[in-house]
């Protein structure tokens, strides 16, 4: 009885799924089949904005639409969501200061009443000093504020809740060359709940991230180490261990990150070991002779490929397929990706992978 559920059961796995044929030696489908899981038909205007997108799925059933409008300075105004029935899921309008600031964002349900509302506003340098959230038109969410430093970086965050009660308060501080040092967080009574301490060497490039909770005591410490070009080759991860015979903390290594590359600095290689330094996985990365992505290998402890991504572009450069391999070789899932004769992406079609 047991074997014969079994059976069924993998019958039914194997027969509902989307079916991939056309398949090029290379794993590649070349000639793009009907039998797709989801099709995407993108629609522009004369100067070139995205002003719809169409959805289907197996069979060619529409089960959703996008509709996009702009103002005359190219700002999006309207952004309308249909179902399958070309039935008003939800609207969503925008409204912009004179500088070109998102000012106001409001969407409106099926049934025109307001289901969720964002004001914005700004300081004269164009930074972002408040952010009100509402569920419909007049209940307040929360709110957050923002402070700024004299060359415009954030300097506090404060966040309330609906009522207007302070929930949060970020503190931000750097050093003379404007990298960030420190940040604290502090409760509505002005407890500390955590802190990160930043480090950077002569160069900008952040070599450590200190994480104190909020006792103050010491929870994880990542470490940075990077190439004469600027490349980040090492990342430590140390976490708390309690000493039993000193009776205190020590921290000890728990993953190790350590990265490769090319020539011409595009990264090659990621591998991961634990704290005894064994090989947990490791990817790979392969790239066309124009230097873009082309191959993307995941293998495990033992060196066993895991999955497998290959794309491959047009003359233009532009990604017209990707396929995704198994442990095996199968192909789980392909998607294709067809443009215009302006270089504006069309179509895109997906096959093997519903969501």
């Amino acid at each position: 009885m047991i074997f014969r559920v079994v059976i069924l059961s993998l019958l039914y796995f194997v027969f509902s799924q989307p079916v991939i044929t056309g398949q090029s030696a290379s794993g590649f489908i070349d000639d793009y089949p009907d039998n797709y899981s989801r099709k995407f038909v993108y629609i522009y205007d004369d100067n070139g904005k995205n002003t719809g997108t169409i959805k289907y799925g197996p069979g060619g059933n529409r089960y959703f639409s996008e509709i996009l409008k702009y103002n005359d300075e190219g700002y999006r105004i309207l952004e309308a969501k249909y179902n399958g029935e070309g039935e008003v899921n939800q609207k969503t309008h925008f409204i912009y200061d004179d500088y070109g600031n998102l000012k106001e964002q409001t969407t409106i349900g099926p049934d025109s009443v307001i289901k969720s509302r964002e004001i914005y506003a700004y300081d004269r340098r164009m930074n972002r000093t408040a952010w009100k959230s509402y569920v419909d038109e007049d209940s307040l969410e929360w709110k957050r504020t923002y402070d700024y430093t004299g060359d415009d970086r954030r300097k506090e965050e404060r966040r309330y809740d609906g009522n207007g009660e302070l929930v949060q308060r970020y503190l931000f501080s750097y050093d003379d060359n404007g990298y960030l040092t420190e940040q604290n967080v502090y409760g509505p009574e002005g407890e500390i709940q955590w802190r990160y301490l930043y480090r950077h060497d002569q160069y900008g490039n952040r070599i450590g991230v200190l994480w104190y909770d909020d006792d103050d005591q010491l929870q994880w410490i990542r470490r940075y180490v990077y190439d004469d070009k600027g490349n980040r080759v090492e990342e430590r991860r140390y976490e708390p261990s309690r000493s039993f015979f000193f009776r205190r903390w020590t921290y000890r290594l728990i993953y190790r990150f350590v990265f490769r590359y090319d020539e011409d600095g595009r990264q090659i290689e990621e591998s991961v070991y634990d704290n005894y330094d064994n090989l947990l996985w490791r990817r790979n990365y392969g790239y066309n002779q124009d230097g873009l992505l082309q191959d993307y290998v995941w293998y495990d402890s033992r060196g066993n490929v895991e999955m497998r991504y290959l794309m491959r572009y047009n003359d233009n450069g532009q990604r017209t397929g990707w396929t995704w391999y198994d442990s095996r070789g199968n192909v789980e899932w392909h998607r294709s990706y067809h443009y215009d004769e302006k270089g504006k992406l069309e179509r895109e079609l997906w096959y093997g992978e519903v969501y």
